[in-house]
């Protein structure tokens, strides 16, 4: 009887400690299954946070970009507006120049009918002789009135006798033989003056040179 007993205890204590591992068994699944939900709870916060940042982020980039675009249309707008308004000055300053030539042009024709006129009235005697003298006296002061013209608008005229001779500015037609060796390399005579405008040399000098 006594033999029995023991074995039902032992029988007993097996079952109980079977039911405590059993117990023991849940309650760790059911905290490593509620740990594990409350981890997956909070990593996906902080997955949301990150995402809501990026989203913010992305937002914020698009407006910049955004405002960079318009900067950038607008800078090109101004930059063809600018263009087109060198375009035009361009324009504007070709012609200014072709006019400029033109007048030159116009006042080297001019300068050389003048000259052919000096030269009759100097040259060719007048049955007045007071007549003549007076036409010179005008000549001179005509002259003298466009030589200060002439240097308000930048022009210059050269080829004057007795100057150095100057390739630059004068075209040499003709050679003559010098009295004096001072004289070698100077200018002998003027066919027709030459014209510079602003330091640009339009048209040279005609002269004879007396021979070095």
């Amino acid at each position: 009887m006594g033999l029995f007993r023991r074995k039902d205890k032992l029988t007993g204590r097996e079952e109980m400690q079977a039911c405590l591992r059993e117990a023991v068994k849940e309650c760790m699944e059911e905290y490593t299954e509620r740990t594990f939900r409350e981890g997956e709870k909070k990593l996906l916060a902080v997955v949301e946070d990150r995402l809501k940042a990026t989203e913010e982020t992305v937002g914020n980039l698009n407006k910049q970009v955004k405002r960079q675009s318009e900067a950038i249309e607008d800078l090109l707008d101004e930059l063809q507006e600018k263009e087109t308004a060198a375009a035009e000055y361009r324009n504007r300053l070709r012609e200014k120049q072709e006019r400029e030539e033109a007048l030159v042009a116009l006042i080297g024709e001019w300068q050389r009918q003048l000259e052919m006129l000096e030269e009759r009235i100097y040259r060719e005697p007048m049955e007045n002789a007071e007549k003549q003298e007076a036409w010179r006296k005008q000549l001179g002061l005509l002259k003298e009135q466009i030589t200060v013209k002439e240097k308000l608008c930048a022009i210059e005229e050269v080829g004057r006798e007795g100057e150095s001779v100057d390739y630059r500015i004068h075209e040499v037609i003709g050679a003559m033989d010098a009295e004096r060796e001072d004289m070698a390399g100077t200018v002998a005579k003027v066919h027709s003056r030459g014209i510079v405008y602003e330091g640009k040399v339009v048209a040279k000098a005609k002269v004879e040179a007396y021979k070095r």
